[in-house]
């Protein structure tokens, strides 16, 4: 007997429901709620094409199993249910989900499909929605047969790779190459990379594989990357990567998500990564130099967001001015031996990449007015900055 044949009914006799459904499932809210936070991420709220605003739902074998898609994801995901009769229909999946999410806690629903409604029904409540009567019935994303990899990482881990470099996604549609993150992977290392041509972000992390692999590389689209960084928000257990040709595919527990890839090729990016000199390495506290940042560019140009960096033995100034909001300037001490120098960036791209810095302290390698600067701490030399600066 499953759990859910422990719960209190809904309906007083659930087994002597009319004969005329095509689908009677008893389940908790919280479990049903669970599932749907993943799948509401993955369906489109308004798109022409239903299927993407839409949710498979197909109740069988003491299970409900759940479908969500869009152009380029695909969400298969299950949950335990008390089935008294077997049913597959579709319903709208954000509608679904805020009416589980504003019922109490606890509650358990009876689910029912007639021929023009899914009822949704509790010890006081009572819903009625719209079906779509086309589903979809072919589940599963076409892959194509040549598996280019497979490996197993901590959840943990795999979303602070991809959270730590979304920012710098590039959302330029011209350059789709960029428009995702790049993952490559080596006989022992796993690398994600991303770069909109003004900033670039790297997160490289050792793999202790089991079998040998081959030497792979993909571009994830940004959705993706965004809603594989949610859904592993509190899981701690394994997550299988398999990296097709067209394909790639997660899958921890009951939970598989298939996403397309983007084509192209991704720029050379290791070539723009400085290497480190520690003569030109200026070091900060963090969080002064973030505050310090943020305080200067209220007076910047809102266009722009320019502020300027000018660097003297253990001295930084930060200045920002346009015409419209005046100008600002304010000194912090530093640690640096370099030569003196006066530098020009974007305050936004400096704030981001800086939200990522975990150490007290954080090191910008500075090598001259127009070259690139790379941004890192020592205590998370895996993870690897660099931003463009700009002209003042």
């Amino acid at each position: 007997m499953s759990n859910v044949d422990q719960l209190t009914p809904a309906e007083n006799n659930v087994d002597n429901m009319q004969n005329d459904n095509n689908m009677a499932i008893r389940i908790r809210r919280n479990d049903l709620l669970k599932a749907l936070s993943r799948s509401q991420g993955v369906s489109e709220r308004k798109s022409i094409n239903h299927h993407f605003s839409n949710i498979i739902l197909n109740a069988k074998n003491n299970r409900l199993f759940l479908i969500s898609k869009n152009a380029s994801i695909q969400l298969n995901d299950s949950i335990p249910a008390d089935v008294k009769k077997s049913g597959l229909t579709t319903v709208n999946t954000n509608l679904l989900y805020e009416i589980c999410r504003k019922l109490p806690e606890s509650t358990e629903l009876l689910i029912t499909l007639f021929s023009k409604a899914l009822t949704i029904k509790t010890s006081t409540s009572n819903f009625e929605l719209p079906i779509f009567t086309d589903t979809e019935t072919d589940n599963e994303s076409e892959l194509e047969a040549k598996q280019n990899l497979e490996i197993s990482i901590k959840a943990n881990k795999l979303r602070d790779m991809l959270n730590k470099i979304q920012f710098a996604i590039s959302a330029d549609e011209v350059r789709h190459y960029l428009c995702g993150v790049y993952i490559e992977t080596t006989d022992s290392n796993i690398t994600t990379t991303a770069t909109d041509g003004h900033r670039l972000a790297s997160v490289e992390m050792s793999l202790n594989l089991q079998k040998e692999q081959n030497v792979s590389s993909a571009i994830i689209p940004r959705k993706t990357v965004g809603e594989i960084v949610k859904m592993l928000k509190d899981e701690t257990i394994d997550i299988n990567v398999e990296l097709y040709t067209n394909k790639i595919v997660f899958s921890w527990g009951v939970v598989k998500l298939t996403s397309s890839l983007i084509e192209g090729k991704f720029p050379p990016y290791k070539s723009v990564i400085p290497e480190i000199d520690e003569k030109n390495v200026l070091t900060v506290r963090t969080d002064i130099l973030k505050e310090s940042i943020d305080r200067i560019s209220s007076v910047s140009s809102e266009k722009t967001r320019a502020i300027k960096m000018s660097i003297e033995k253990n001295k930084l100034t930060l200045s920002a001015a346009a015409t419209e909001n005046g100008k600002a300037n304010e000194s912090l001490g530093v640690k640096y031996n370099g030569e003196s120098i006066s530098i020009g960036f974007n305050a936004k791209y400096l704030l981001d990449t800086l939200f990522n810095i975990e150490d007290e302290e954080v090191n910008l390698l500075i090598k001259g007015a127009v070259d690139p600067v790379r941004i890192f701490d020592n205590k998370h030399l895996n993870a690897t900055y660099v931003i463009m600066p700009m002209r003042i």
